[in-house]
């Protein structure tokens, strides 16, 4: 995904999720369900990039898991991610 539609993303979500569900038809649902796993999927990189930089410099992984308030297991897994 690029930045361009990471951001279209989520704007469409944002307004998806700002309205009543209960008023928005399946395809608009279906859609919003699509854009929230690309961008979701593209957050799982960004995570990985930020963690196996703090790694390259040595940084524990206790240390960046009580800065994160994210588990060592799910940070590892997105470190593992990157391409």
């Amino acid at each position: 995904m690029t930045t361009g539609e990471e951001r279209s993303a989520l704007d469409d979500l944002r307004s998806l999720l700002a309205s009543d569900l209960s008023g928005v038809e399946p395809d608009a649902l279906y859609a919003g369900i699509r854009a929230s796993e690309l961008v979701f999927d593209s957050a799982q990189q960004w995570t990985g990039r930020l963690v196996a930089e703090l790694r390259r410099r040595e940084i524990p992984w206790s240390q960046i898991e009580a800065a994160t308030e994210v588990p060592k297991s799910t940070l590892d897994r997105r470190a593992g991610r990157i391409e």
